[in-house]
């Protein structure tokens, strides 16, 4: 962003909540909670379904459930096409982006 000027990084949000019954394939409330301490990410933690629903009306369905949740608020997605576009952009002249093409083999070590 810094060397572009484009605005890469789409902060939205992310509330990442449930029954914590441990670790799974997505993870855990209570995983990403300790990450986020560690890293002094600011979140909030939500204990209890019911503090979720207080917080998320549209997620009164949690009200009454073992659930617990944490949200960052600075989490977010970033943008492939610009960041693609910056990427080749900053290399200058020492890249070149091909669309549409069938990449049948890959010399790293060429300079060409």
């Amino acid at each position: 962003e810094k060397l572009t000027g484009e605005k890469l990084l789409q902060e939205n949000g992310l509330l990442f909540y449930g029954e914590d019954t441990g670790e799974t394939v997505e993870g855990s409330v209570e995983g990403a909670r300790q990450v986020m301490e560690k890293l002094n990410l600011p979140h909030r933690y939500y204990a209890t379904g019911d503090e979720i629903a207080d917080a998320y009306p549209v997620l009164e369905g949690c009200r009454g459930k073992p659930y617990s949740g944490v949200c960052e608020d600075t989490a977010g997605h970033i943008r492939a096409s610009k960041a693609c576009n910056a990427m080749a952009k900053a290399a200058g002249g020492n890249c070149q982006v091909k669309l549409n093409s069938k990449i049948i083999a890959l010399d790293a070590n060429r300079d060409d």
